[in-house]
């Protein structure tokens, strides 16, 4: 991703100010956190969200770019200017590149092994949680329109158990769930 186009996620022009950086992020990260976009969503909610979660990731990504390579006075806190240029964010940041690529293309086998690399690597970070978690909720959706339901739960299972702090991820897993005892409650009595 090229400078500009980081500005431009935020929906700002290049060479703006660290402060206005901070501020556009605010305004878009409470106007597309998923947690407060799962509110607004009307019509295809699943679809809403994802994309909530999709621009939330980019600006987030976005905003701790510009702010690590923007020219500021000396920062008020070194350490999080410091973490702002490691080794781990940049292994997330192009991750997070990747992992866009596979969901747009539907590969998410591929998707959770790049996930569950990066779990392996960062542990400890809660957004790569929730990456790896939307990995498997989405493989697990696939599985039951493919009404392969035993592999289905399997990955809606360790979805829930990956992020089971997120509520919005989690009231979302329950539906999944609920929806996948009907299919195969449908499937039984039609074998009968």
């Amino acid at each position: 991703m090229k400078l500009e186009e980081y500005y431009r996620s935020l929906g700002l022009k290049p060479g703006a100010s660290r402060e206005q950086i901070k501020q556009a992020y605010r305004v878009l990260a409470r106007q597309h956190h998923p947690d407060t976009a799962a509110h607004q969503a009307t019509s295809n909610q699943t679809a809403a969200n994802q994309t909530a979660s999709d621009i939330f990731l980019t600006i987030t990504i976005a905003y701790k770019f510009l702010l690590a390579h923007t020219a500021s006075s000396p920062p008020k806190n070194s350490a999080s200017a410091a973490c702002a240029k490691t080794p781990e964010n940049l292994l997330k940041y192009n991750a997070h590149i990747r992992l866009r690529e596979l969901f747009v293309q539907q590969r998410f086998a591929t998707a959770i092994a790049l996930v569950e690399a990066l779990i392996s690597k960062l542990p400890d970070d809660l957004e790569v949680q929730q990456w790896c978690a939307i990995a498997y909720q989405q493989q697990g959706r696939r599985l039951m329109r493919d009404r392969r339901y035993p592999q289905a739960l399997c990955y809606l299972q360790k979805a829930l158990a990956t992020n089971p702090t997120n509520r919005d991820l989690v009231a979302k897993l329950h539906q999944d769930l609920r929806s996948l005892n009907r299919q195969v409650q449908q499937t039984s009595l039609r074998s009968i």
